[in-house]
């Protein structure tokens, strides 16, 4: 937008995602649980996700070639599901990270975050130009309480849905203040689009 930066300079609240904005994508996964077929399936369904965890689960499965998937659909901020077969199948957000189903079958694929380097300078930095700092995260409580207190941010939300996030994003709008949402991923485009202004620093511009 041609007056983004005109907007910029009147931001008074900084709203940060925590997936993928202030952790790096390059999560790693323990699958050692699932099968050959198993992982194809969950490579199937982590390709066609546009979540920052998905698109990790599907480098992290680099090496295995895709299953043959039908009926792939997405719900914003929850998975992925499709048939194998005749088989319901699905990929989905769960407090500890991804749950991967395959017809009555379900295994836990839990996940660990770093922390992206710069994350802690960037909130004092923040802080020393008057601006209020908080995350939103539809993460557990768990997870988003040790980040925010790695990068020294005392103000955070967790296990919000993307919905959630516009709803704090247009009533910080209606009551006078100028946010600005800073995030990655599809699951954050209703909050970048309602902002004063957004920062999308990898794939959500164009779909915002």
């Amino acid at each position: 937008s041609g007056t983004a930066l005109e907007r910029l300079a009147s931001v008074d609240e900084v709203l940060l995602d925590k997936t993928g904005t202030l952790t790096r994508t390059g999560f790693t996964f323990d699958v050692s649980a699932l099968s050959a077929t198993d992982q194809s399936i969950a490579k199937a369904l982590a390709q066609a996700s546009s979540h920052p965890v998905a698109r990790a689960l599907d480098q992290h499965l680099v090496s295995v070639a895709p299953a043959q998937l039908s009926d792939i659909s997405e719900q914003v901020g929850q998975g992925m599901s499709g048939k194998w077969g005749d088989q319901p199948v699905s990929i989905l957000k769960q407090n500890s990270g991804l749950a991967l189903n395959v017809g009555k079958r379900t295994w836990h694929l839990t996940y660990q975050e770093t922390q992206k380097e710069g994350a802690d300078v960037l909130s004092v930095d923040l802080r020393s130009m008057q601006l209020g700092v908080q995350i939103l995260s539809g993460d557990t409580a768990e997870k988003t309480r040790a980040l925010a207190e790695r990068v020294n941010i005392d103000r955070w939300t967790a296990g919000i849905s993307p919905e959630e996030k516009h709803r704090i994003v247009k009533d910080l709008n209606e009551t006078g203040h100028k946010p600005c949402m800073f995030g990655d991923g599809i699951n954050d485009t209703a909050a970048l689009q309602s902002a004063h202004v957004s920062i999308a620093p990898g794939s959500a511009l164009d779909a915002a």
